[in-house]
């Protein structure tokens, strides 16, 4: 039997050499274009999820700058009638007792809580305004009918010096912050308005005081100028055309890195901006992406990210409200350009492409080896990208690339480390130290340890404070106020164990997470620790009598879960306790 032959009837051309060669080539062309593609692509990847944390990490560090603006002056109000936002007293200190309340009001936060001042339903009105650490300008109305009569009283010999009296009749019951409060019955914000003599931007926080029917006896005020606050938010420099900004419930501006005016004249009358009418395009960009849900008061959770598209391409955005118990109803909003952090991927592919055209003759292990490289670096950044997202402090990136994906991370990796570092002390700063106590907090939860919060206290917090601080940076100068502060932080480092988180809260106070720390009394044994610490003095500061100059800390303590289980709750706690401490120091 003769079976037929399929043997194939055609010779190739290309020599066996060739035939080997090219698909090879052409696999290693395929490959080095799939490489770059799939590099830029995880770079791009990269560049979103870092860029989305860097947005949330930048608008929530604003929210705190603003809260710890004004937090003040709930401390303010609260020194002159404490709990006067709800509770009833059985007794009332007459003008002259509210008038040394108000003196000592205006001392616990000279700026911007420099004027605290009451009125009564009876028409009588005193005000402190604190000039400087020695004197202050007081303001007295003793009847409805009367004119307020000035006074300049110097704590030195605390002698009246009348500077004026008022021809027109000062009622403070017609005024918008004693009617606010009135109505509300509760603590209050008044509109931000625009100061005739200043032009800044100030609002008023007003308390209501209750007498012992229950009735509101009067209303205890304190202005706010928002001044530093805008130029605090001026001095914010993100990307080239990043921009970061603050508005009121309404959309008008509160604060802008732009650095534009916040008001505009319509004749002789002030009149604010809304965010809407910004010079910036971005600006108004941005909020018009947010305005309808800020007009319904918002409606979705904060910190929140989104992206739109601008006029000069994709915008990622992240706003946060700043809200309080008082009505105060802000928002921040920062916005940076896709473009300003992918600028270096389009050539990162043209080169990557370049690169592996060259490689075409390279032998096919190399090539694997070559790709098991690259994806074994791109699957480092995602997961460490991904831990960053969740919030992890100090996760390092691993890559060590000297490519352009390799600068991208640790372009990015320093910019995360940045965040979480008091540039000046070293230590933690405030963003940090809160993300650090409320991961600590999810964690003990999720362990069952808050659930017997009557049997277990899991870890402390420390509140410090500095004493007489703003007396080194007068007599000594901010350079050294700036090395008091340096060492301060370096004994609290000192004096705590590894593990233990210090952090700088802002000016001259610093807060500390003792883990493990369970009793009060250990608590108090370290902050004793830490007194001790202080008795050294600060080598190369000495005043012009050339005594050495030692730092004083005023501490105080709050325990997870005893005091609180939540991270306002702790600081806060640790905060009144601190303060608590001082006025016995000073007493």
């Amino acid at each position: 039997m003769k079976f037929p032959n399929f043997s194939p009837n055609f010779s190739l051309n290309l020599s066996l050499r060739a035939a080997l060669t090219v698909p090879y080539v052409m696999l290693t062309i395929i490959l080095a274009v799939v490489i770059g593609l799939v590099s830029y692509w995880a770079g791009l990847r990269a560049v979103e999820q870092l860029s989305d944390r860097l947005l949330i990490d930048i608008v929530s560090r604003v929210s705190q700058a603003v809260d710890r603006h004004l937090v003040g002056s709930w401390v303010a109000l609260e020194a002159v009638v404490p709990k006067s936002s709800g509770a009833h007293h059985g007794f009332l200190p007459d003008l002259d007792e509210f008038e040394k309340r108000l003196s000592v009001a205006t001392a616990l936060h000279t700026d911007p809580n420099n004027y605290v001042y009451y009125g009564n339903r009876q028409g009588q009105f005193v005000g402190v305004n604190r000039l400087d650490d020695l004197t202050v300008e007081v303001r007295l109305k003793s009847s409805s009918q009367a004119p307020r009569h000035f006074f300049n009283v110097s704590a030195s010999s605390n002698l009246r010096k009348p500077t004026l009296v008022e021809t027109t009749i000062y009622e403070p019951r017609e005024r918008p912050w004693y009617k606010q409060a009135l109505e509300a019955k509760r603590p209050t914000w008044a509109p931000v308005y625009i100061d005739y003599r200043t032009g800044e931007l100030v609002t008023t926080r007003a308390h209501p005081v209750f007498n012992e029917q229950k009735d509101i006896e009067g209303v205890v005020a304190t202005d706010v100028s928002l001044k530093k606050l805008s130029e605090f938010v001026g001095r914010l420099k993100l990307t080239e055309n990043g921009v970061v900004f603050i508005v009121d419930a309404k959309g008008l501006l509160i604060a802008s890195s732009t650095n534009e005016p916040l008001y505009r004249l319509e004749g002789n009358i002030k009149t604010r901006v809304s965010a809407a009418e910004s010079t910036s395009e971005l600006v108004r960009a941005t909020y018009g992406k947010f305005a309808a849900s800020l007009q319904e008061n918002g409606s979705f959770e904060t910190p929140y990210t989104t992206h739109f598209n601008g006029s000069g391409g994709v915008v990622g955005a992240s706003l946060d409200a700043v809200r309080d118990d008082a009505g105060l109803n802000w928002y921040t909003l920062v916005a940076v350009p896709r473009s300003d952090f992918t600028s270096g991927l389009s050539g990162s592919l043209t080169r990557a492409i370049l690169v592996g055209l060259a490689a075409a003759g390279i032998a096919v292990l190399l090539g694997l080896w070559t790709l098991n490289w690259v994806a074994r670096d791109l699957k480092l950044l995602t997961a460490a990208t991904k831990r960053i997202s969740d919030g992890h402090i100090g996760e390092s990136l691993a890559i060590f690339r000297h490519d352009e994906i390799g600068e991208l991370a640790r372009s990015f990796e320093k910019m995360h480390v940045d965040l979480q570092v008091d540039e000046l002390t070293g230590v933690y700063n405030r963003e940090t130290f809160v993300r650090l106590l409320d991961r600590t907090i999810r964690e003990a939860r999720n362990a069952g340890i808050a659930n017997a919060k009557d049997v277990m206290q899991h870890f402390s917090v420390l509140f410090i404070d500095m004493d007489k601080f703003k007396a080194i940076n007068d007599d000594l100068g901010h350079p050294a106020g700036d090395k008091m502060l340096k060492a301060v932080a370096d004994r609290l480092k000192q004096a705590v164990r590894t593990g233990d988180i210090v952090a700088r809260y802002g000016g001259d106070e610093f807060v500390i997470m003792l883990r493990d720390i369970a009793l009060p009394s250990t608590a108090k044994q370290i902050a004793a620790k830490i007194g001790e610490t202080m008795d050294q003095p600060v080598e190369g500061l000495e005043p012009a009598d050339g005594k050495p100059v030692y730092p004083s800390v005023s501490i105080g303590i709050s325990i997870f879960p005893l005091d609180g289980d939540t991270v306002d709750e702790l600081i806060r706690l640790a905060d009144k306790r601190m303060y608590s401490q001082k006025r016995l120091g000073s007493a």
